[in-house]
């Protein structure tokens, strides 16, 4: 920039620069961890997270939405994801039995698909 005055010429440059907007991606939109357990998400730069951590991971058990924040020189670049808390599933086989040889009986989950220590899946098992 070239300004004058009077007859008086002065002259200043500026460089602009711009950042780098790196992509912040934690992952599937909805993640979810077993009741009563946690889980780990990691960012992969250092930076600060809804939860109050800082650093490149956090752990969490709660439910509900976790956003990070990387503060890339004054333009902050972010993602959040949803923890969903899944209980755990109730499974009740019934009593112990026990069958003639020859015989069979059908051992049913009530409608829960699985994998027996038989390696079958489904539902019931003869």
């Amino acid at each position: 920039m070239i300004v004058s005055a009077d007859g008086c010429y002065a002259a200043d440059n500026v460089q602009v620069f711009m950042t780098a907007m790196p992509t912040i991606d934690l992952g599937d939109d909805i993640q979810q961890v077993c009741e009563g357990s946690t889980i780990t998400i990691y960012s992969g730069y250092v930076g600060e997270w809804s939860n109050g951590d800082m650093g490149t991971s956090t752990t969490t058990g709660n439910e509900g939405v976790l956003s990070f924040i990387y503060p890339n020189s004054g333009c902050p670049v972010g993602d959040s994801i949803f923890v969903d808390v899944v209980e755990y599933p109730v499974i009740n086989l019934g009593a112990d039995l026990e069958i003639c040889p020859g015989a069979s009986t059908i051992i049913s989950t009530n409608g829960l698909e699985g994998t027996w220590n038989l390696g079958l899946n489904g539902t019931e098992v003869t």
